[in-house]
């Protein structure tokens, strides 16, 4: 009689089973219940998933580390620029203080001579626009930029050539 029981209850037991395969972590489930995971692969299909996505994680993790130290390489580079274009200013208003007393002294040296006075007032506006981009550079937030720079170094290049000319006048 028991084995007869068991017989009509056997079929029930497993389909109950195989209805909750693969419901929650092996560890929660019953015999049957892991047993019809197991039949169905639901468990090794569960796993696959998880390798899966694990696999996906480790690689936005290494993609992020990778970004951050781009980033910081970009950094350090775009500090170097900086410090270069602050370094480059900083020579460039020492020149522009040269070349305001180099005018100063030949603006004295000719100041009875009515063709230097034109030419004087010329490179007097000249010497304060420089002083004004000079400025402006190093009060520029992220410090000067390498463009501006080499325009105020162009322009000191030519005012030291209107210097001379000035001077043989």
């Amino acid at each position: 009689m028991a084995l007869k029981t068991f017989r009509a209850i056997a079929p029930l037991l497993i389909l109950a089973g195989c209805a909750g395969a693969g419901a929650g972590p092996a560890s929660e489930r019953g015999f049957f219940t892991g047993i019809a995971a197991a039949v169905s692969g639901e468990d090794v299909r569960g796993a696959q998933r998880l390798e899966s996505s694990a696999a996906l994680q480790e690689r936005a993790a290494q993609m992020a580390a990778e970004r951050n130290a781009s980033a910081r390489a970009e950094a350090a580079r775009t500090g170097a620029a900086v410090r270069n274009a602050e370094a480059r200013l900083a020579a460039q208003q020492q020149s522009l203080a040269e070349q305001r007393a180099t005018f100063e002294r030949l603006r004295a040296e000719r100041a009875q001579n009515p063709a230097a006075t034109a030419e004087a007032q010329r490179l007097q506006s000249e010497l304060e626009a420089q002083e004004r981009d000079i400025r402006a550079a190093a009060e520029r937030s992220g410090g000067p930029s390498a463009d501006q720079v080499q325009r105020i170094e162009r322009r000191a290049g030519e005012l030291d050539a209107a210097l001379q000319r000035f001077g043989r006048i």
